[in-house]
């Protein structure tokens, strides 16, 4: 993997830890709308649902907007809904690879806090499960910025990687792909059909870290 491809599923890794966290504000639409913006100013694309959705809406408030994200957000990533066709469990890893209940989501949840622990990230900043998608991207997102520091020595950026690499293999592959193809039918925005296009890419792709001499 190039330095370059490196930084882009960095900067895709922060993205989607953003997306995954964050309930929709007005502020949060226009942080979407300027990101749009810059990102075709710079040769980039948003991805394309979710570019079609901004686009497509560019001429209501931002506060309407904000509502209708944040039902879907709700509906999508915590498992609330309205209606008797909503029955998706929330993207907690212990509901999708048979660790829910009878004591065995506790010992995920010590085995995640303790990886967790590893690079220094703490589940009380994001207020949520730490088997929660959200909080998982934030952890590789966090290895990630570790693993390209430019402070630190070829050998620490490996282990790193090594680190990020594993928890991917073991705790994102397994199931966030199933849970995005499930999840696509219940989501009611364009927008977050498109989130949920791109989480599944990024889970299936786990990415390579640095190789020796591919720092620039």
């Amino acid at each position: 993997m190039t330095w370059g491809n490196m930084h882009h599923a960095a900067q895709q890794a922060d993205f989607l830890t953003y997306l995954l966290n964050e309930v929709p504000t007005p502020a949060f639409v226009e942080r979407m709308r300027s990101n749009m913006a810059e990102w075709e100013q710079n040769d980039r694309d948003m991805p394309g649902d979710m570019a079609r959705y901004l686009r497509n809406t560019a001429s209501r408030r931002a506060d309407d907007i904000a509502l209708e994200l944040a039902r879907d957000w709700t509906r999508l990533f915590r498992g609330v809904g309205s209606g008797t066709r909503f029955h998706l469990p929330p993207p907690y890893e212990a509901c999708y690879t048979g660790w829910e209940g009878s004591g065995a989501s506790a010992r995920l949840f010590l085995e995640l806090q303790n990886i967790y622990a590893k690079a220094g990230l703490s589940c009380a900043q994001h207020g949520s499960r730490p088997d929660y998608v959200g909080v998982m991207l934030a952890f590789v997102s966090l290895l990630w910025r570790k693993e390209l520091a430019g402070n630190i020595s070829l050998q620490t950026a490996a282990e790193f990687s090594l680190l990020r690499e594993r928890f991917e293999r073991d705790h994102l592959q397994p199931w966030v792909s199933d849970f995005c193809r499930r999840a696509a039918p219940y989501a009611e925005t364009l927008f977050y059909r498109g989130v949920l296009e791109e989480l599944a890419a990024f889970a299936d792709q786990c990415p390579e870290g640095i190789q020796e001499g591919a720092r620039p």
